[in-house]
């Protein structure tokens, strides 16, 4: 393993975000995934290391997963990464904004990042494989997957996004979740494979109308 992975459970009223730091091993270069709602904690934390924030990965635009993205940027003079398709169809705009076309490896700083694009929880959703570590926003959580019920979601694609998911990556890859049920993040991606349902799905008709069903659970839900 080259890097290391920070947690922070994040939050605003009810509504909780998981967000994350890694660090580049033997340096101090780290990058942010999809900051939120408490900005003190991150900067406090960035600055009592004297680390070099070289970017900040977003996942989708929804607000609870971006709202410090622009501040932060400005701060650290460092660029924001999300996905064309997310930000044309959002119309997200953001502080030093790079658009991510392809799911070529993305070279920041020392850093190695393999963009994983994965619609259906918004149309432009993107995990990223760090190492041995995957961001996985509201694509994939440890016991779930993201809804699709907003405006340009779509249970189809997060069928075969999370197909994608499950061909591409290895047992001891380490799933990083936006949110939580119960199971702590950071969970061996063999383990996720236990515990999640919707990647023991294989018909697609029978997973759309499972992700589709009344009264699944929502935002507040998390912990």
């Amino acid at each position: 393993m080259n890097t290391i992975t920070y947690v922070f459970r994040l939050s605003f009223g009810s509504i909780v975000n998981y967000s994350y730091i890694i660090q580049f091993k033997g340096t101090k270069e780290i990058l942010l995934i999809d900051p939120s709602w408490e900005i003190n904690v991150l900067k406090d934390f960035v600055q009592s290391h004297n680390f070099e924030v070289e970017g900040i990965l977003l996942t989708h635009s929804h607000f609870d997963h971006t709202n410090l993205a622009d501040e932060l940027a400005k701060f650290y003079n460092c660029s924001i990464y999300i996905t064309a398709v997310e930000a044309q169809t959002y119309n997200f705009t953001c502080s030093n904004l790079i658009y991510i076309h392809t799911e070529d490896e993305l070279a920041i700083g020392s850093f190695l990042v393999k963009p994983v694009f994965s619609p259906g929880h918004t149309k432009g959703s993107c995990c990223y494989l760090i190492d041995h570590s995957f961001f996985s926003g509201d694509t994939l959580f440890i016991e779930g997957c993201g809804i699709c019920t907003e405006r340009g979601a779509d249970p189809v694609e997060m069928y075969f996004s999370l197909q994608k998911i499950k061909l591409m990556l290895h047992a001891n890859d380490r799933i990083y979740p936006g949110h939580r049920f119960k199971k702590e993040v950071g969970l061996l991606f063999s383990e996720v494979l236990k515990n999640n349902i919707y990647l023991q799905i294989d018909d697609l008709k029978y997973f759309v109308d499972f992700r589709m069903r009344p009264n699944q659970p929502g935002l507040f839900n998390f912990s």
